[in-house]
């Protein structure tokens, strides 16, 4: 896996279609010894509501899952509809320079 750039992202969004529904999403750490519940209450308390575990986008908040060590988990940084607009563009780099992103997948 490999970190991606803020222009890596923008670059691959610029060649989708327009209202192409894009997810910005990054890998699922979780610090030191907490839980992968401990962790998603952290996420929560940060402003994040959706995950995604393995092909599935779930809401943060009452989640009732057993995590396995094969499930690939991704906190949903943002939901993004493809516009061919130069304000789409700079709302689309807010987000993504505000973090420090391990991995880019879209669905």
């Amino acid at each position: 896996m490999k970190k991606d750039t803020v222009t890596d992202v923008v670059n691959y969004v610029k060649t989708q279609d327009e209202g192409t529904k894009l997810l910005l999403l990054t890998r699922l750490i979780v610090k030191g010894k907490r839980e992968v519940k401990d962790q998603l209450d952290v996420l929560l308390q940060q402003g994040f509501t959706r995950i995604k575990i393995n092909d599935t986008v779930e809401r943060i908040e009452g989640l009732e899952y057993s995590f396995k060590k094969s499930d690939k988990v991704s906190i949903v940084i943002d939901r993004i509809i493809k516009r061919d607009d130069e304000d789409f563009l700079i709302d689309l780099q807010m987000p993504l320079t505000r973090l420090s992103l391990k991995a880019k997948e879209f669905v």
